[in-house]
């Protein structure tokens, strides 16, 4: 036996809270023209509500401006590169294309328009397509200096230093700046020439000494090129750095791969802005990313405080909960933030169709199958209604998968996530993804490259690690999951996770001891865990080590009580206890929130046989004959009541059943041997019982039910000998004497 020990992946769709990961571009405005020919007073406003809205950082409402604007005034170049701008700096990228595509249409000649659009090109990765308009842009208008630095800066992504000093040079002779020196810096650092690296490191530093923009500028580029460690020294060297500063920092180290080091400083960056709503929950979150759950919750206290009904702080909530296996609470804080969510959401308007599949996961779980559906359904509905062109590709493609997997879609599925790599082949979620969808179609050595993958870039990423470990329990290679839940043991000490994992695979292998030792510890790390303390009764009862039992039985405290595997564990305990009445009471909860579980079915059941209430033994087994068509169980306890009542060649056919269920079922061949033997049939009888012997030779009941058969068969020698073999085990009973006499 084992619990379930881990919630659902959670893949993250839309990210509200760390900033953008996309190099930091120098970014040009769109231009001062004139709004041409069908423009108007309100559209004129509208651009200047616009462009006040980017001025004070305000990207969203500055896109609603700009759209509205472009929308009134369809011929008009300038709006459209408006709303494209506005729309790039809020993170559409898509839009922000189509938006300048428009404007070009309608003035094809304007190196403002290629230049908007290289821009969206070369944040996207597509720096093809953005070198081959900004060489439009500058052969048109070589002075515009800007373009000529985003040129420089795409090779220098490329990795193609020699034309990038071309270019950086060029701009430097148009006039000297900080970006393109700093640029330069980087083509000669790369190159090796560390000489004219530093000199003009310093000559960008000189121009504006200690300005914190320079070195976030380079933390930027260097992170671009996944040099995070030299990103972290630049953001590190700014002095005195302000609260956006720290969390940069933060993000970059989550980048690198170090979230216990991301989330300090997130939890530093917060702690100096209490009442910095955003700031709290990237904190908390980042804490939840490292396994750090007291001290998410203590941030989210703050954030709480704040803004109390908040569908972030109920996400988070969630979140939590989701981990810690408490599904039904998760359920409700899911809910709760649907239920106040925006229609625009801070985090994308994906955000809403992810919560609704946290919430299939979550139901899936708690097995309510119809609520599970209902929640897909909708979620399936919403992502059919969204306008591709208006939203990232990758982050659409990666819930749309998400949502075909669970729809068992799977080859569909697998088709949508391999489109969302095309644009990045290295993105950790749409590998984890990938992976999930391959062990769904039964192909677990290629999901554990998935799994690679995100490792390699990744070493410690918890969920790789942990999918790895149970991946590789699915091939049946437990050491190796083994190893991969050590290692994500190791990676992430304050994390419980690893701990249930690992006492879930010993108990499988019957190593109680280490079982006993990996649950105690994860019940150390984390007491209010449900799943932790079930895994540690259900260790404790398998082993028969009731007293063991009794101590994990006095940490079901609070709400974990009414916790549904912990309920399936106290039944078992309680059974084996021989305290039938309240083990039953236990099971009839246990059996309303796992109906199709089999240890509560069964270990009911018997509770009900042992208790005598046959009436209430019989409705159970007539319940789930069918709903568990391959547990043989449930035939050999509707063949006790058939037998009690009298019933006997229905009784027969009960314990035939069960042999076809499971051959290996002993008991089923000796009830069935002692029905014949009152049916008066002792050949066939003593041919069940001997089939009994043949799998347990030292079974009491069957050799001394083959004795009553051979006196029927008028052997009393062979009757005498297998009396005798019960003996042996049994001692000397009545039925012994009797069938000696």
């Amino acid at each position: 036996m084992s619990v379930r020990s881990l919630g659902a992946q959670v893949y993250q769709v839309e990210g509200g809270t760390s900033k953008n990961p996309k190099t930091q571009i120098v970014q040009s405005e769109p231009g001062t023209q004139p709004l041409g020919w069908g423009s108007s007073i309100q559209n004129a406003r509208l651009a200047r509500a616009a462009q006040a809205a980017l001025q004070r950082g305000d990207y969203g409402q500055a896109l609603a401006y700009a759209r509205r604007a472009a929308q009134s005034a369809p011929n008009d170049s300038q709006l459209w590169f408006l709303l494209g701008y506005a729309a790039r700096l809020d993170g559409n990228y898509p839009l922000s294309v189509s938006a300048y595509d428009h404007g070009l249409r309608l003035a094809p000649s304007s190196a403002e328009g290629r230049s908007g659009l290289a821009q969206d090109y070369s944040l996207m990765g597509q720096d093809q397509e953005a070198e081959r308009l900004l060489q439009q842009a500058v052969s048109a208008q070589p002075n515009r200096r800007s373009d000529v630095v985003l040129l420089g800066s795409i090779y220098v992504r490329t990795k193609d230093y020699e034309h990038a000093k071309l270019w950086l040079l060029k701009a430097e002779t148009l006039r000297p700046g900080a970006r393109s020196e700093l640029l330069l810096a980087i083509c000669y650092q790369h190159t090796g020439q560390m000489d004219l690296a530093n000199r003009y490191l310093e000559m960008a530093r000189q121009k504006a000494p200690n300005n914190p923009d320079v070195e976030r500028s380079l933390a930027g580029y260097y992170s671009e090129v996944g040099n995070y460690a030299d990103a972290i020294r630049a953001l590190m060297s700014i002095q005195n750095p302000k609260p956006d500063v720290i969390a940069e920092l933060a993000y970059t180290y989550e980048l690198d791969g170090k979230s216990e080091e991301s989330a300090r400083i997130y939890r530093q960056a917060a702690d100096k802005e209490p009442k910095n709503f955003d700031l709290q929950i990237a904190a908390a979150q980042a804490e939840v990313a490292a396994g750090s759950i007291d001290n998410a919750v203590q941030i989210l206290n703050r954030a709480t405080k704040l803004k109390p009904n908040s569908y972030r702080v109920h996400a988070v909530k969630g979140e939590i909960a989701q981990l810690q296996g408490r599904d039904e609470e998760a359920v409700q804080e899911y809910v709760a933030a649907l239920a106040v969510l925006p229609h625009i959401a801070f985090e994308g308007p994906l955000y809403g169709i992810q919560l609704h599949m946290n919430l299939v996961a979550l139901y899936k779980n708690l097995e309510e199958p119809e609520a599970a559906s209902h929640e897909l359904a909708i979620a399936q509905a919403q992502i059919g209604k969204v306008n591709v062109s208006n939203f990232d590709q990758e982050k659409y493609l990666r819930l749309k998968s998400l949502i075909e997997l669970n729809a068992g879609l799977y080859d569909q599925a697998l088709a949508d996530v391999n489109r969302a790599l095309a644009a990045d082949t290295h993105n950790r979620d749409n590998l984890q993804l990938k992976g999930d969808i391959l062990m769904k179609l039964g192909r677990s050595e290629d999901a554990m490259t998935a799994y690679r993958e995100v490792l390699a870039s990744d070493p410690t990423n918890r969920f790789a690690l942990i999918s790895m470990g149970y991946a590789c329990r699915a091939a049946g290679r437990d050491r190796d999951a083994e190893m991969y839940f050590r290692r994500l043991a190791k990676a992430y000490p304050a994390s419980a996770a690893p701990y249930l994992a690992l006492g879930d695979l010993y108990t499988a292998h019957k190593d109680y001891t280490r079982a006993e030792q990996a649950y105690a510890k994860g019940y150390e790390l984390n007491s209010k865990n449900p799943l932790i303390v079930a895994g540690g009764l259900n260790a404790a009862v398998e082993s028969h080590d009731m007293p063991l039992g009794g101590v994990w039985m006095k940490r079901v405290t609070g709400k974990m009580s009414q916790e549904r595997y912990v309920l399936r564990e106290e039944e078992r305990y309680l059974s084996f206890e021989g305290d039938y009445l309240k083990s039953a009471e236990v099971g009839e909860d246990a059996i309303r929130k796992l109906p199709h579980d089999r240890d509560v079915v069964v270990y009911l059941g018997y509770d009900l046989l042992h208790l005598g209430r046959y009436n209430a033994l019989q409705t159970l087994t007539q319940k789930y004959l069918n709903v568990l068509p391959k547990e043989p169980d449930i035939p050999l306890l509707e063949g006790y009541v058939d037998k009690q009542q009298g019933h006997r060649r229905q009784a027969l056919k009960d314990f035939t059943e069960v042999i076809r269920r499971d051959p290996s079922v002993v008991t089923a061949y000796v009830n069935r041997g002692f029905i014949l033997n009152d049916l008066k049939q002792p050949k066939l009888a003593a041919a069940s019982f001997e089939l009994a012997i043949e799998k347990q030779p030292r079974d009491s009941e069957a050799h001394l039910g083959l004795a009553y058969a051979e006196l029927d068969l008028n052997q009393p020698e062979a009757a005498i000998h297998q009396a005798r073999l019960s003996e042996r085990t049994e001692g000397e009973t009545r039925d012994y004497h009797v069938i000696l006499a």
